[in-house]
């Protein structure tokens, strides 16, 4: 673990742990840290993260979205206290309660993004992100889909953070069509490619597993959530994948249009 995660996870009010959402948090902060100063951002299926109400300490404007309690599989969000509750969006609690009026919610299907109010405000964020989200989209091709629309919300200079799921055990067969999917390599490749044809910039992200002590973990059904960077889904093992994108100041609308034509 590095020395600086018990600094990062201070902000969230954590301690460290050996747990993959951490490191999606890890990942993102490292991110925000690097970024110029922002004025607005959105988030996508929050549920109760901490990020809402760090951003709001930090007197951003926050648009705190997720899956509307009337959709089909919004009851086992509620069942396991998983999905948005907007009197719990700083219940560490990280930010004061004047901060707090820099939040504001929406109930978004990331399926249906086009036709929420968040979508009539786009190009003006300068932040949007998920975190561990858009594998329970439906689809490998409709998580695609989405994390290319939100691109879209971007003003010129704002950057899209997405993490998700990552199969780390087969390049061809994994889990798609499910309540969570499983990203490939060659998964997140084509979304690379679709980004940078459309005229923005990513980084390729970093697939090095590495192998210590750690790395050969990886946690089984009911989960322990204890030394859990990696699980056991379906038959595959999988980790987490994190994705940074940046619209350039000069970007310009053009009709490239993604080809996931790779998915099975």
């Amino acid at each position: 673990m590095e020395p600086n995660v018990k600094e990062i996870m201070g902000r969230y009010h954590e301690e460290p742990k050996l747990h993959r959402k951490q490191w999606e948090y890890v990942f993102l902060l490292k991110i925000l840290d690097a970024l110029p100063p922002m004025h607005k951002a959105v988030g996508f299926a929050v549920g109760e993260e901490p990020t809402v109400s760090y951003l709001a300490s930090k007197n951003v404007t926050v648009v705190a979205t997720d899956l509307p309690p009337s959709a089909k599989q919004a009851a086992a969000w509620q069942a396991t206290n998983q999905l948005m509750n907007t009197n719990d969006l700083n219940a560490r609690p990280i930010a004061t309660a004047e901060q707090m009026k820099h939040v504001s919610s929406e109930f978004v299907d990331m399926n249906t993004l086009e036709n929420t109010n968040v979508w009539k405000q786009a190009g003006t964020f300068d932040l949007v992100w998920s975190i561990c989200s858009v594998e329970h989209t439906g689809s490998l091709r409709q998580a695609l889909d989405f994390m290319v629309k939100s691109l879209h919300l971007l003003r010129p200079g704002g950057s899209a953070v997405h993490t998700t799921e990552f199969n780390i055990a087969s390049l061809g067969s994994t889990v798609d069509h499910q309540g969570t999917v499983l990203f490939r390599k060659g998964d997140i490749d084509a979304f690379h490619k679709c980004a940078v044809k459309k005229g923005y910039e990513m980084v390729r992200p970093c697939y090095d597993v590495s192998s210590g002590a750690v790395d050969r973990e990886y946690d089984t059904p009911p989960y322990s959530h204890d030394r859990h960077l990696r699980l056991e889904i379906d038959k595959y093992i999988s980790t987490c994948v994190g994705m940074v994108v940046r619209k350039p100041l000069n970007f310009v609308e053009n009709a490239f249009e993604c080809d996931w034509g790779q998915l099975e």
